[in-house]
């Protein structure tokens, strides 16, 4: 079975519309979304909770869907939309814990507006399925309420 990984777009209501939490892009220009590693015994969706947990530290957060999955050389990648329902900060800083190689690591989070033209925003890898997250905001299924 190839080696699985789990992406997150966590989604969040603001005045201007609905904004994508990021971080900067640690070997790349752009941003990045929390994401990692399927370990053994979980399923993509607990990996993708575990990950925001371990990167972001947000626990409160609602899985709405996931947007599909992609084959990328020997990975197949599980991407997942997910609402945050606490109030949080427009910046934040977390460092980052669990096993993974970026344990230690301290992640400088943002938000930003989800437009069409985020794909450009986002590192290679993290940009697959923007145009899904929008379709899933647009007919109702990722509406953020605020």
């Amino acid at each position: 079975m190839p080696r699985q990984k789990s992406f997150s777009y966590i989604i969040r209501a603001s005045q201007a519309g609905p904004e994508l939490l990021v971080f900067a892009g640690l070997e790349e220009p752009g941003f990045e979304v929390p994401k990692g590693t399927v370990q053994p015994g979980e399923t993509p969706a607990q990996a993708a909770a575990r990950e925001i947990l371990e990167e972001s530290g947000l626990r409160e957060l609602t899985l709405i869907r996931e947007l599909g999955v992609t084959q990328w050389q020997d990975e197949e990648q599980h991407f997942f939309l997910f609402r945050a329902d606490a109030l949080l900060p427009d910046r934040f800083e977390h460092v980052v814990t669990g096993q993974d190689g970026d344990r230690g690591m301290r992640y400088q989070f943002t938000w930003i507006e989800i437009t069409p033209a985020l794909g450009q925003s986002l590192v290679q890898g993290s940009n697959r399925f923007v145009r899904e997250m929008i379709a899933a905001l647009e007919e109702g299924t990722g509406r953020v309420a605020g």
